[in-house]
């Protein structure tokens, strides 16, 4: 009898043992398979060629309401030409020469987005009017004093802003962009730099 018992005893250890390797070999694989799952949502979220977050973080904030967020919309003026005269490598260059102004000019809480071709968002938390003005101000400042420099040249960037501000009333993301995108488009017109 105690023989059996020893048996069965032994089976059980070993059971045990076995059942324990496939517990470290599952947590593993979950541990593995939810960083893959981080980079993946990283990756989706992220312009590939700035390296800022694309259009994409922006889905989960469209529709929520805010009364303390401010926009500045931002569109690099004569984009088109400069990419046709310097080729598409200078281009995308310059497209992350300016993702780095804007990061360098905005406050640590703020988010530079962009949203495709020559046209980014900056989402300021917790900010008025006045402080998105001021930082639009403080960006088209630095484009005067600093140039984009390239093999074989060197421009002076422009671009169009265009400002918008909750300013205690409640307001999406959406209709935010919106009356930003309108601003940003009649300083457009005020300068003639166009679409």
């Amino acid at each position: 009898m105690k023989g059996n018992h020893d048996k069965e005893a032994e089976a059980l250890r070993i059971r045990i043992a076995r059942l324990e390797e496939e517990n470290r070999i599952l947590q593993t694989e979950n541990q593995r398979l939810k960083k893959e799952n981080a980079k993946l949502a990283k990756k989706a979220s992220t312009d590939p060629l700035t390296g800022l977050p694309n259009r994409a973080i922006m889905e989960e904030k469209r529709t929520h309401s805010t009364k303390d967020t401010s926009v500045i919309l931002v569109d690099l003026d004569k984009f088109k030409p400069i990419n046709d005269t310097h080729g598409h490598d200078v281009g995308d260059q310059l497209l992350i020469w300016f993702g780095e102004v804007l990061e360098k000019n905005v406050r640590l809480s703020d988010t530079v987005v962009r949203l495709g071709g020559d046209e980014f968002v900056i989402i300021l938390t917790g900010a008025s009017r006045k402080k998105a003005e001021e930082i639009s101000s403080n960006i088209m400042l630095k484009l005067t004093e600093d140039h984009f420099d390239f093999d074989g040249g060197s421009i002076m960037v422009e671009a169009s802003f265009g400002v918008a501000s909750a300013e205690n009333k409640l307001m999406t993301l959406d209709e935010l962009m919106k009356q930003a995108d309108k601003a940003m488009y009649k300083q457009k017109k005020e300068k003639g730099a166009g679409r």
